[in-house]
């Protein structure tokens, strides 16, 4: 094992595993135009695939999740890109996809810019309005307005308390099984995506920009039956990360909505049922704080169980592009065969060292032991922090 290899430790579990392969790899170093083959004269009628991209290097995909994204984000992550696009290295191999309901190929790999260009401004657009989210502008984060227009026209009387009760219990289910829809949705798209990445030899560099979507629905004590809105996708979830890394491919979620502030105090809020009721500015707000922190956490565990990272609460999203191509493009891989292996199902723990104190690394930070030749079989999952 050569000298630079001797730098890392991998522990699973606790236990410290031998390494087996080590290779590092970088980015091209940025040269003259001159330094790359010119693209060769054709005739008029005939044409080339032929790209100036260099062979070695990983790839990259840009996901526009617009299933779970709502259209003002849309609006923004459009100008991001395009904006990204007019700066973007050159030989930068790019392709960009886009999600719906559907998983729509919107431009393949290429590293030229133009291409890139005509993709994000086709005249069929790739703004879509999601008819899975509750407000498709906005997003689901938005305040009940049925709600709100019965606790205005009725008061706090028995027979409205009652009927507000009941319509707050179907709301809860609607949006249960909508989050539930976009969440199968979503990781379908995720699983075709990553069976189609693993046909590429090689590191492949995933940047999805989406409003995201929490994988477990837990039970809303306000509710006259709590269970009744709740979901768990945990196991569709665990066969996508597992699959994604099996393709070598490194998830860089970015949350497409950028920076946001409490949706209740949105303009469109008219705060009529705030008036009448005072303790449920507290509870919109806690489950506004609540939904946004379990979204995010789908982001971050897509991110660590796949080597990527996530870029949350941030409006730079070109810049979050920017840098997963970079982290993307600057790494190592490092193999190694797990001791007293055996295909039991159980979640477990990777962790990797460097004698570099001031160094931060990510990597997969763990892996179910499913057998790869049969179904995923129930695990106990992590503790938090695991």
């Amino acid at each position: 094992m050569d000298r630079e290899a001797s730098r890392f430790t991998i522990l699973e579990d606790g236990k410290p595993q031998a390494i087996s392969s080590f290779e590092e790899h970088t980015a091209p170093a940025a040269g003259p135009a001159s330094s790359v083959a010119p693209i060769p004269k054709l005739a008029a009628d005939v044409f080339s695939n032929y790209t100036i991209t260099p062979e070695q290097g990983p790839v990259n995909v840009i996901l526009i999740d617009t299933l779970n994204t709502p259209l003002q984000s849309q609006a923004y992550l459009h100008q991001q890109l395009n904006d990204f696009v007019h700066s973007i290295k050159p030989g930068t191999r790019i392709a960009i996809f886009g999600m719906s309901r559907e998983l729509h190929l919107l431009q393949g790999f290429t590293s030229n810019p133009e291409f890139l260009k005509a993709a994000l401004n086709a005249k069929k657009g790739t703004l879509r309005s999601s008819p899975l989210l509750d407000n498709s502008v906005s997003g689901d984060l938005g305040p009940d307005s049925t709600l709100s227009d019965l606790v205005a026209s009725g008061g706090n009387t028995p027979a409205i308390q009652e009927e507000i009760a009941q319509v707050q219990q179907f709301e809860a289910e609607q949006q249960s099984f909508e989050l539930q829809l976009r969440a199968q949705y979503t990781l379908d798209a995720l699983n075709q995506l990553a069976r189609y990445l693993s046909a590429l030899p090689g590191r492949k560099n995933l940047i999805w920009f989406s409003g995201s979507f929490p994988i477990d629905i837990l039970p809303d004590g306000d509710l006259g039956d709590p269970f009744a809105a709740m979901g768990d996708s945990e196991d569709e979830f665990r066969e996508t990360v597992t699959l994604m890394a099996r393709s070598h491919v490194a998830v860089f979620p970015v949350d497409a909505r950028g920076l946001m502030v409490n949706a209740n105090l949105n303009a469109e809020n008219s705060g009529a049922k705030y008036a009448a009721n005072s303790a449920q500015f507290t509870k919109d707000t806690s489950k506004f704080f609540d939904q946004t922190a379990s979204e995010h956490s789908t982001m971050l565990q897509m991110a660590d169980n796949t080597g990527g990272k996530a870029f949350l609460n941030t409006n730079g999203l070109k810049e979050a592009i920017a840098k997963a191509i970079d982290l993307g493009a600057n790494y190592y891989t490092i193999s190694y065969y797990p001791t007293g292996h055996k295909w039991d199902g159980n979640f477990h723990s990777i962790s990797v060292r460097v004698n570099e104190p001031k160094l931060k690394l990510s990597y997969r930070i763990g892996y179910y032991a499913d057998d790869p030749e049969g179904p995923p079989a129930k695990a106990i999952r992590p503790k938090d922090g695991a």
